[in-house]
């Protein structure tokens, strides 16, 4: 039987995702491209509720101790962890994908 997980979204990725939408929509003055990304990241975030670990675990350290994954959206990466006790994943972060990894682990610590 194939397991299947309850997808949850800390408070730092809502946040994260509202940010996104709004620079979208306001800077760049495109509100259907942020409906369109906005989909594309929540549909891809909804997947992970069967076979999270498809996703490799971040090539960093300090990050990989604590298991967490990374999955690309478009410009945006999307940073989760899992517990395979209670079979729940975690969206930890959604960030844009050209930021250094130490700016990466300063946006984590946040969560």
């Amino acid at each position: 039987m194939i397991k299947r997980f309850q997808v949850n979204y800390s408070y730092a990725a809502l946040e994260d995702l509202k940010a996104i939408h709004s620079y979208i929509v306001y800077e760049l003055r495109s509100p259907i491209a942020a409906k369109r990304l906005e989909r594309r990241i929540r549909d891809e975030i909804r997947s992970l509720d069967y076979f999270p670990e498809r996703y490799a675990v971040v090539d960093y350290d300090q990050l990989a101790s604590i298991g967490l994954r990374r999955v690309p959206v478009g410009n945006y990466i999307v940073y989760y962890l899992i517990d395979l006790e209670k079979l729940t994943v975690t969206v930890a972060r959604i960030l844009y994908g050209g930021l250094s990894i130490e700016n990466i682990v300063r946006e984590l610590e946040r969560f």
